[in-house]
């Protein structure tokens, strides 16, 4: 029996590292898996392609401005290096390095680590497992490679309920929340306070979720102009708006339509003809006046 697979010869796959999969879809998003396929998709034998962000959005059904996150993410991971051209931009897939297994042990200040993983590892006819080699590990690091700050690694295989591991990590999701975009809240609040004038009701903010949208639109906006462009949505009252709402989900998905800067239409020759015919007719209209005005004035001396 004949089975037909995969031929990358024919020009209709692409490839990934899987561990783009297993190591960083869960801290990058869906979003920058889904962007990060289709540069793939594009890419030449170099890892190479310059296809627009507008293209990428076609594709996956995405505003710019969510594409254009979702690049950022990807360079800052290191999974791709983006070369600005004063026309257009090239992007590069680097090379992927599997990163840390949740249960490793590395140096607090590493964001990489060797690609030994602790799972049961074979070597000949020894069998290593997973609990010999993470205290082995435990052992291998030395006092001078602990951190300063007294927050060394424990051993958890001594102390299961101590929750040891993810101390580092709770430190660090800290500081990030100390650095989080103070524009956020102040845009949301605006958008409240200015919903609730609008409506006479307060307005219920979908705290994360909506955060996450700002955040996107913040990249491609200044808080001045977003604010500029949340009262005109404010003041939309179209039937579309009527039915979804003035919210922030609904101000996100619009706001394409809402930048659209109203400009005067061009003049062509036409236009400018009757133009100039209009006022030449006004200008005689009014001599003609004048001359009547003149004419009764000496009729009545």
């Amino acid at each position: 029996m004949n089975i037909e697979v995969r031929d990358l010869r024919n020009g209709d796959w692409y490839w990934i590292h899987k561990t783009v999969i297993m190591d960083y879809a869960k801290d990058i998003g869906a979003t920058a898996i889904l962007v990060y396929n289709v540069l793939s998709s594009y890419s030449n034998q170099q890892g190479k392609t310059w296809v627009s962000q507008t293209t990428i959005g076609n594709i996956l059904g995405y505003a710019r401005p969510t594409i254009c996150k979702a690049i950022k993410v990807l360079e800052e991971y290191k999974l791709i290096s983006i070369e600005r051209n004063r026309h257009y931009l090239i992007y590069s897939l680097l090379k992927v390095e599997t990163r840390c297994h949740p249960t490793e042990l590395c140096h607090p200040t590493e964001t990489r680590c060797h690609p030994t993983e602790l799972q049961m590892s074979s070597y000949g006819t020894q069998t290593i497992s997973n609990e010999q080699e993470l205290k082995n590990n435990i052992n291998i690091l030395s006092s001078s490679e602990k951190p300063d700050n007294d927050i060394a690694l424990k051993n958890p295989l001594e102390n299961p309920t101590s929750n040891n591991l993810p101390l580092i990590a709770k430190k660090e999701n800290k500081e990030k929340v100390k650095n989080t975009d103070k524009r956020i809240k102040e845009f949301i609040d605006y958008f409240a306070t200015h919903y609730e004038k609008s409506t006479g009701q307060k307005y219920f903010v979908s705290g994360a979720k909506e955060g996450k949208l700002i955040k996107g639109l913040l990249a491609s906006f200044d808080l001045d102009r977003l604010k500029e462009l949340c009262d005109r949505f404010l003041e939309i009252n179209d039937n579309f708006t009527q039915k979804a709402g003035h919210t922030i989900g609904v101000f996100y998905s619009q706001i394409n339509k809402l930048n659209v800067v109203d400009e005067e239409p061009e003049l062509t020759d036409s236009d400018r003809n009757q133009i100039q015919s209009e006022k030449v007719f006004r200008e005689w209209t009014e001599q003609l006046r004048k001359e009547k005005e003149a004419e009764a004035l000496n009729g009545t001396d």
